[in-house]
């Protein structure tokens, strides 16, 4: 699969280099999207990963059931008023990666989480971003993955972010991230840039690339 990108300089959205053709890696695992649209009055996301069956609620109650076996919750967040907008998860040595899009009185953040389903318990939790989660992707013991003007690199086994970029709102209004991808030492993410033309917003697609191992940006040299 041939993705062809365009490389972002600065925030009027001129170009610096010439279409790449990027190659998407095998070795790079994709999270899987558990209904991402914005409900209201909703029971919750379905989530499934090994032998267990998972339903995790709106405002947070994480109930699971183990095939042939028995039921049980885990508590992934204490506080009670505040709901969940959106979810993207997937497994990591037997636990679950879990990444919630959170609101609480009009305040928006994104929160990732290790869990051992078969311990039932939280591993590790940790702040990620802000609202609009978009895709992520794991690759040995990292994940990739952004939010609204955020791109950032977490490593799952301690649950501490690497490196992020958590300005690229303010410098490239850059609103969400519709596609990642991993190719040997670069990260590159397609976002969609917003623009004020005539009083009129408009969007466009552009690629950013970051070293994966330290976050710093690819430049035409």
């Amino acid at each position: 699969m041939i993705i062809s990108f365009l490389i972002f300089v600065n925030s009027t959205c001129t170009l610096r280099e010439k279409s790449e053709a990027i190659r998407y890696t095998v070795s790079g695992e994709k999270i899987s999207k558990d209904s991402l649209k914005r409900q209201i009055n909703f029971p919750g996301y379905q989530l499934k990963a090994s032998h267990y069956d998972m339903l995790l609620s709106a405002n947070g109650q994480f109930n699971v059931t183990e095939r042939g076996g028995e039921s049980f919750k885990i508590t992934i967040f204490q506080d009670t008023p505040l709901s969940i907008k959106a979810v993207e998860y997937s497994t990591y040595k037997k636990d679950l990666i879990i990444i919630c899009e959170l609101n609480k009185g009009g305040e928006e953040w994104s929160e990732i989480a290790r869990i051992s389903l078969e311990k039932r318990k939280v591993k590790w939790k940790t702040r990620f971003g802000s609202f609009n989660l978009s895709t992520a992707i794991i690759q040995d013991k990292y994940l990739f993955g952004s939010t609204l003007g955020y791109v950032g690199k977490v490593d799952l086994k301690k649950g501490k972010v690497v490196w992020q970029k958590d300005d690229l709102w303010e410098k490239y209004k850059v609103n969400n991230f519709e596609k990642i991808v991993l190719y040997k030492d670069t990260l590159a993410l397609i976002g969609r840039v917003y623009k004020m033309n005539n009083k009129t917003m408009t969007g466009k697609a552009v690629t950013f690339k970051y070293n994966k191992h330290n976050g710093r940006e690819i430049t035409k040299q």
